[in-house]
């Protein structure tokens, strides 16, 4: 359903050339409801949300071995702690984590510097708008 717009940023935008990879949405005509609570984070997440996208991850890494990436998450729940790992294990592979600040979130950079820890610091930014990363991601890709 998304391949017509996709195709279209990319065209549009000059995205570099590339995959997706996708979150496959499992919605059942019975249970909408549950899913809305879900997504909505009004029920609380187990540990298997955070280890199941560790796992996706780590799959599409380990899939492609010669690839660089490019790790995009935000501060709102676990993607910070969940990266800083994947991060780690893949030295070679991870050029960068991005880690997008969500509104409310006021923690410091002693915070980030140990959720980091381990990682060079050029390795990891935290932001607030994209406006502060567009020309270190540009960079990866004129290179």
């Amino acid at each position: 359903q998304l391949q017509e717009d996709l195709d279209s940023f990319i065209r549009d935008t000059d995205f570099p050339q590339g995959t997706f990879h996708l979150k496959h949405l499992k919605f059942t005509i019975g249970q909408p409801r549950q899913y809305i609570i879900n997504r909505l984070g009004l029920r609380s997440r187990s540990k298997n949300i955070t280890n199941h996208k560790h796992s996706m991850v780590t799959t599409i890494i380990n899939a492609f071995p010669e690839r660089k990436f490019i790790l995009v998450g935000d501060s709102g729940e676990k993607d910070p702690m969940i990266y800083a790992n994947i991060a780690e294990h893949f030295p070679n592979q991870v050029e960068k984590v991005y880690i997008r600040r969500v509104e409310g979130d006021h923690r410091e950079h002693d915070h980030w510097d140990g959720v980091f820890r381990g990682l060079e610091r050029e390795k990891w930014t935290v932001f607030e708008h994209s406006d502060a990363v567009v020309d270190d991601v540009k960079a990866f890709f004129e290179s």
